[in-house]
């Protein structure tokens, strides 16, 4: 199995989120506290934050609806029993609507907002989140008339709440909601605004839904000037179709920028290849390496580590379609950016790319540089204490010395 790399794609009012290759669990890298040196200054912003929630609460909010919502903030952020605050965050909504707020006011949009993160992150009830962001999403995502700077503004907030929502559809399996939902969001920033869609729950395997026969939302012919055939009239996971590099970037809507466009193409990428539609992941990850030199709100350093990242997912999305010199390419291209990149900035993504590396010269039956990039995934790794990086390592070079005895 070949490795995704991790996205750190800046997201829309969202918390960066972006798996590996679709076998493995989520990795954060852990440092002592001592060598991050920025880190207690990171642990007072909750309670900046919860100041300027205390001072917000006196001033914007019915006075019926400040106490409750003071009782839910403590027991959501401070509390052993994060669960009590449901109570109050309702009592808190319901207070504010008795007092004449609109449902869609800001108010009550931002309770329910932080009642929504209350279930995600605190209680892990997905569908209770879900359903709470929704909540949300409908009047924010609908169509609306008037100001266009207000559009944007509520259009955005939207977008950033159907990226959360595709995210928790990720983390339960829910591929099908995950692929609706950061579909909503490529077409909205792209200007090709609809009404949000619904959410049905489900827990789909991968080979299930319907595969679209194209993405009609990025497949314009002034996008593939060069070619006047569908690259999309294939059979799924054509070994010999591939979607070409986009001949000119796509024209997102004003009130987005590249980053917003680009996280939500990788996520919807990732979702495509996860369920075998290889073909389409590559037209998305083209187009998201094509916004990088755009992207002016990146670090030099930031934007050639997401290159890496974006390059090291083309060379995975080329060996799931059999190309396999094409993702012997792409890896390389991937490892020269990310070993360009200082400090450990892009360590993870290098290391990444070795073990992927290692299974293309493995299927190449080249064991004996299988096993040169096995080992340099293992030390990499273990430098930065990847813990799966170490176990892929592990196992490739155990599957590697294995054939190589084999055909001696």
């Amino acid at each position: 199995m070949f490795f995704r790399a991790v996205c750190h794609y800046p997201r829309l009012h969202v918390r960066p989120f972006f798996t590996f290759r679709r076998t493995l669990d989520r990795t954060s890298l852990h440092r002592p506290l001592y060598a991050r040196p920025w880190f207690v200054a990171l642990a007072l912003l909750p309670l900046a934050a919860s100041a300027a929630w205390y001072w917000y609460t006196y001033n914007t909010f019915p006075p019926e609806a400040r106490r409750p919502l003071r009782i839910a903030m403590v027991n959501h952020y401070y509390s052993d029993a994060p669960e009590k605050a449901i109570e109050y965050y309702e009592k808190a909504i319901e207070m504010c609507q008795q007092c004449g707020l609109s449902p869609n006011s800001a108010e009550v949009t931002g309770i329910k907002l932080r009642l929504a993160e209350l279930y995600e992150l605190k209680l892990n009830r997905p569908l209770n989140a879900i359903r709470t962001f929704m909540e949300v999403l409908g009047p924010y995502g609908s169509v609306v008339q008037g100001d266009e700077k207000e559009k944007g503004t509520r259009l955005k907030k939207a977008v950033g709440i159907a990226q959360r929502i595709g995210d928790i559809c990720r983390g339960v399996e829910d591929w099908e909601g995950a692929e609706t939902f950061y579909e909503w969001s490529v077409k909205t920033m792209l200007g090709l605004h609809q009404d949000p869609p619904r959410y049905i729950p489900r827990n789909l395997e991968t080979s299930a839904g319907e595969r679209p026969p194209h993405v009609e939302f990025l497949s314009d012919a002034e996008l593939y000037p060069h070619t006047q055939q569908s690259h999309y009239d294939a059979p799924p996971n054509p070994v010999n179709t591939t979607p070409p590099a986009p001949q000119k970037n796509l024209q997102h809507a004003p009130w987005a920028s590249p980053s917003d466009l680009g996280a939500s193409l990788e996520a919807l990428a990732g979702v495509y290849a996860i369920k075998g539609w290889n073909d389409l992941a590559l037209s998305l990850y083209f187009r998201a390496l094509n916004l990088l030199p755009a992207d002016t709100s990146l670090a030099r350093t930031t934007r050639t580590c997401r290159q890496a990242i974006v390059s090291n997912n083309i060379a995975e999305s080329f060996a799931s379609l059999g190309r396999v010199p094409e993702a012997e390419e792409w890896a390389r291209k991937a490892l020269k950016d990310a070993d360009s990149v200082p400090n450990e900035e892009c360590s993870e993504c290098a290391a990444v790319v070795e073990c992927n590396l290692g299974m293309i010269t493995e299927m190449k039956g080249e064991f004996k540089d299988s096993i040169k990039h096995y080992l340099k995934c293992r030390e990499r790794s273990a430098n930065i204490k990847f813990l799966n990086g170490v176990r892929m390592a592990r196992e490739g070079l155990d599957r590697s010395r294995s054939k190589l005895r084999d055909t001696s």
